[in-house]
């Protein structure tokens, strides 16, 4: 997965189900200033598809990819969330 240069993983938190099935999982990236969010979600229900929100300088980014609902929020470009989401391989368990 493409980050943005100087950026590097700070968090990863995962949810699972009563038969240890992944349910949700968020991952925090950050350069020790600026924060991007990264929420997937198992596909259970339509997901709205949005080309992006802009509240001041935290942008939405929300895609639907291999089943799995993609929701990356940060206070950077559009752009930059938006290439974060097209260059992730996700795979069958979204593990």
């Amino acid at each position: 997965t493409w980050m943005p240069e100087g950026f590097d993983v700070f968090t990863i938190d995962s949810i699972y189900d009563d038969k240890q099935q992944l349910i949700d999982k968020r991952i925090v990236l950050t350069d020790g200033l600026a924060s991007i969010v990264i929420f997937f979600r198992a596909n259970d229900h339509v997901a709205r598809y949005t080309r992006g929100q802009q509240l001041d300088a935290f942008h939405v980014f929300k895609k639907t990819k291999a089943d799995k609902q993609i929701s990356i929020e940060g206070k950077m470009p559009y752009a930059v969330l938006e290439k974060i989401a097209e260059s992730m391989e996700i795979g069958t368990n979204h593990d």
